[in-house]
Order: structure tokens, then C-alpha cells, then sequence
């Protein structure tokens, strides 16, 4: 076995990269970087779902308030829950989309808006799931208690109107995430990575 030489310990002078440039230098060093940053991800989800509790809570106690001194009707109150989920679920889904491609440090915008669309579906099967069970068991209980009721046209316009709204706050979540990693994106960007 032989002694290591002297020029084998020389550290080679580079000059270190400026934090606009890191993210190429370590996409470089990488030999497979990927376009899913699964840590940043799920701190994005968390983040979502944190502020989404947050905002629907806040919506529920002014809604509560609302039909405890006015009374208002069932349409105006599915109406005012599903604009209020949506401002919810665009403002969380949004800053966790953003979190997630900014803190991933993939370079181009498309990296971003892929993070942004895999934190939007992965908090909308966290959220979806125990609402999902929740509605099954609920209903359950009640169709024990009553038998199978009729539906009437009057319910089945208001479920109707439910699932619309639904539909449409699921797809303001998904803009959101989207718009969340595109901006994300931009601070890490390159002009001729930005397309």
C-alpha cells in the first residue's frame, strides 16, 4: 500500500455559486435529480391543509354567528359554504404549492407547476377521504334510524347545487396549486428556463 501524495489533499479553489446559481450547480452534481421533490411536497400539503383548518374555522364561526341572529335559508347557506371553501382551499392550496417548488429548488417552471399539481392531489385525498367516510357513516345512522326516505325534487336541487359547487371549489384549488408552483418556481428560474 502506498502513502497518499501531497497534491492528492489539495483542495481545488472554485468559486462557490451564488445563491441564484445553486440550484444548476446541484441539478449538475445530481445524476438523476427528478422532478419531484417528495420533502418539499409534503411540507406543502402540510402547510395547506394547516391553513385550509384555519380559514374554514374562521368561516364557520362567522357562518354559525350569521344563522344564530338572521336564520337564513339552505340555499344561501350552501352557496356561502362553498365560496367560502374556495377562498379556503385557493389561498391554502396556493401557498402550499408555492412552498413546495420554492423550496425544492428545481430549476424551470415546469418542475414548479408539477409540485404545485402533486400538493393539490395529495391534499385533496387527505381531505377528500375522512369527509368521504364521515358523509357514508352519517348517513348510515340516519338511513337506520328511517328507513330509505324519498328524494324529493327539492333535495335532490340542493344536492345538485352541493356537488356543482364542489366541482367548481376543487377546481379553484387545483388553479390555485398550480399558480402556487409556477410562482414558486420563478425565484429559482433562469430566463431560458422559464417557459
Amino acid at each position: 500500500m502506498r502513502a497518499p501524495r501531497p497534491e492528492e489533499f489539495e483542495r481545488r479553489e472554485e468559486a462557490a455559486p451564488t445563491p441564484r446559481e445553486l440550484p444548476r450547480a446541484l441539478a449538475r452534481e445530481l445524476p438523476y435529480p427528478g422532478i419531484i421533490r417528495w420533502g418539499p411536497v409534503f411540507q406543502g400539503v402540510l402547510l395547506a391543509l394547516s391553513v385550509a383548518t384555519m380559514l374554514w374555522l374562521l368561516g364557520v364561526a362567522v357562518a354559525l354567528t350569521r344563522i344564530a341572529t338572521d336564520g337564513v335559508t339552505a340555499a344561501y347557506l350552501i352557496a356561502a359554504g362553498s365560496i367560502l371553501c374556495g377562498v379556503a382551499l385557493a389561498v391554502s392550496l396556493f401557498l402550499g404549492g408555492w412552498h413546495a417548488a420554492r423550496a425544492s429548488n428545481i430549476v424551470g417552471t415546469f418542475a414548479g407547476i408539477v409540485q404545485g399539481a402533486v400538493v393539490w392531489s395529495i391534499a385533496l385525498i387527505l381531505g377528500l377521504v375522512p369527509a368521504i367516510l364521515g358523509a357514508a357513516a352519517g348517513l348510515g345512522i340516519l338511513l337506520s334510524q328511517t328507513g330509505i326516505p324519498a328524494l324529493s325534487p327539492d333535495v335532490a336541487a340542493l344536492v345538485a347545487t352541493g356537488a356543482w359547487w364542489s366541482f367548481a371549489v376543487l377546481l379553484v384549488g387545483l388553479i390555485a396549486a398550480l399558480l402556487g408552483g409556477w410562482v414558486g418556481s420563478l425565484a429559482t428560474a433562469t430566463p431560458e428556463t422559464r417557459r
